[in-house]
């Protein structure tokens, strides 16, 4: 699931089905994939990316390398 929490607006609250098979950390990737495209169409300025993955940020971050194509 997704949530954005706009400035002084209501939360918006999303929900991500896979239509195909997938491995947790490629699960918590996708999630993390629609948050960005999501903020980004919104026109987000800033954001605040909450994650529980380590392998996941640090991918985004650029500390690791995924061996899955789909990362």
């Amino acid at each position: 699931g997704v949530v954005l929490i706009p400035p002084a607006e209501e939360t918006l609250k999303y929900v991500v089905r896979l239509q195909f098979p997938t491995t947790n950390n490629e699960a918590k990737y996708e999630a993390l994939r629609t948050r960005l495209s999501l903020a980004k169409a919104l026109g987000a300025k800033s954001l605040i990316v909450q994650a529980n993955s380590q392998p996941i940020i640090g991918q985004v971050k650029g500390d690791y390398e995924a061996k899955e194509k789909r990362m």
